[in-house]
């Protein structure tokens, strides 16, 4: 009896304090005086849940309010805050609707509180299911039941949508309940994957495939690992550096190996590519064997990422597959296009770096020497003392080692091609060509390919085709980080009182400690 009584109190107290929750999230603290009336509405929302909703063409926002409220319920803080203005309201839950006075009976009979369910084609509840108004951003979700509710003009249109179905439009016209199914979107479905051997629809493909196919908003790049970068989930891309034509690390779902390479197998067009390295020397970097591919010749990109890829293409897929589609002839009118770009390049935050002058430079390694010699004891006439140093040309400026190294760096492109073709045949002819430079003075980059795919068919179960790539690239490289020194890092630490060229036009080497 005993147990039952405190079992008895315990409930009513945690009823209370649910009670006492509920309503003191309906209170409100907050004061100002004398300031716009947007400025309040920000307030207000930024101290709670609420949320306004007013028509800006006629509620004017400029007209002052005041507000002293002390754990006071909303609804008596918001009449006391426009008590004196011209603006009715009315509080819905969380949500706060603003009117003219003079119009504020009739603004409130054409708002109404709607509710209902959205379900999919086969009956089950859609969880998190956006119900908005159209073209407003008066919208909700749909909870764990697929309920819903929400204040909207008796006039509005409802857009419910969720990723993989249909979006639905419904006029209100005066309604309040509504039952919404929303049916599945088939067309993603039905669009044609590459998967090694061939081609499927996608709804009967199993394994984890994504797909990149370039449009004309896709983002102007020369390099095809390029497109993918933050473009296809579960794909990470880096450059080794940012040398022009550089190597890509690739990473198909993480890394899958410490020790071992973890870039995928790169396939073009049904033929793997078995060198990474483009470069007929690494000149302390590797290029990317991608950077000689035409971005423009590109039909689709796909990935396949997990282990169903190494039941085709075996050990060499452990780390993923990137299948490389160019394009082809299609039977109908003959196509030329022409696409033609530019654009300009500079180094990064270039104006961040605050570069030591002579002074403060000498001032520092003086420093620094007059350290060393004081904890190693050393006298002038001992042997390791060292000596200060000095600038050997005296009051002549210094010279900025970045301006010297970096340039502007301008790429253009230009692509043509032809395709066309009728039953039987078909073909495609492009080329383009590539000049870019780099932001590092003498790097430069040239490419010229050509791309012909010619596909004739003989009948209805033998085809005759031909596709060639012809490529030729000259790169003028900058010496990689491996070589020992990258060029920026040497030219940050230079001391600024040296000089590049001899008075005789050589360069000097190592320094101007020597000076001719």
């Amino acid at each position: 009896m005993k147990l039952q009584k405190q079992f008895v109190v315990f409930s009513l107290f945690f009823v209370a304090l649910n009670a006492f929750a509920q309503t003191g999230e309906k209170n409100i603290t907050l004061s100002f005086t004398n300031i716009p009336l947007s400025e309040a509405i920000k307030r207000i929302e930024q101290s709670g849940r609420y949320t306004f909703f007013y028509d800006a063409l006629k509620i004017d926002l400029g007209q002052k309010v005041s507000l002293k409220a002390a754990n006071t319920p909303i609804e008596q803080a918001i009449g006391q805050m426009l008590e004196k203005s011209s603006v009715s309201f009315e509080i819905t839950n969380y949500q706060i609707a603003l009117y003219r006075k003079e119009t504020a009976q009739a603004s409130q009979a054409a708002v109404q509180r709607i509710s209902g369910t959205v379900a999919s084609d086969n009956g089950e509840p859609v969880i998190g299911a956006t119900v908005a108004v159209r073209n407003s951003s008066n919208a909700t979700m749909t909870d764990a039941s697929g309920k819903f509710s929400l204040t909207v003009p008796v006039d509005a249109v409802l857009a419910i949508s969720y990723l993989g179905y249909e979006t639905q439009e419904i006029n209100v016209n005066g309604r309040t309940d509504f039952r919404v199914t929303l049916k599945e979107d088939n067309r993603l479905l039905d669009e044609v994957v590459v998967v090694g051997y061939g081609t499927q629809r996608k709804a009967l493909v199993t394994s984890a495939i994504s797909t990149l196919k370039p449009t004309e908003n896709t983002r102007l790049v020369v390099n095809p690992g390029d497109m993918l970068d933050g473009t296809v989930p579960g794909v990470t891309i880096a450059k080794t550096s940012g040398n022009l034509g550089s190597g890509l690390s690739f990473s198909v779902r993480g890394a899958a190996s410490l020790n071992a390479g973890n870039n995928p197998l790169i396939v073009v067009d049904g033929i793997p590519l078995v060198s990474y390295d483009a470069g007929i020397s690494s000149f302390g970097e590797s290029m990317s064997s991608l950077s000689t591919i035409n971005t423009a010749d590109i039909e689709s990109i796909e990935i396949l990422k997990d282990a169903a890829s190494a039941a085709i293409y075996g050990s060499r897929a452990t780390n993923g597959v990137v299948l490389i589609t160019t394009k082809s002839g299609k039977s109908g009118k003959s196509k030329l296009d022409i696409n033609v770009n530019t654009g300009v390049s500079q180094f990064a935050r270039n104006n961040k770096f605050k570069m030591a002058d002579s002074k403060l430079w000498l001032e520092v390694v003086n420093e620094g020497i007059d350290n060393y010699n004081k904890q190693n004891n050393l006298n002038p006439s001992d042997v390791g003392y060292l000596l200060h140093r000095n600038n050997p040309f005296g009051n002549l400026p210094d010279v900025d080692w970045l301006g010297l190294v970096l340039q502007s760096a301008f790429t253009y492109n230009a692509d043509v091609a032809v395709s066309g073709g009728n039953d039987k045949t078909t073909y495609y002819i492009g080329g383009s060509y590539l000049s870019q430079d780099g932001v590092i003075k003498t790097n430069h980059l040239d490419k010229m390919s050509l791309k012909t795919n010619v596909n004739h068919r003989l009948n209805n179960w033998f085809e005759l085709g031909a596709n060639n790539n012809i490529v030729y690239t000259h790169n003028n490289r900058i010496p990689g980080a491996s070589l020992g020194t990258s060029t920026i890092g040497r030219t940050i630490t230079q001391r600024p009182y040296d000089r590049p060229y001899k008075p005789n036009g050589d360069y000097y080497v190592g320094g101007t400690d020597d000076l001719i």
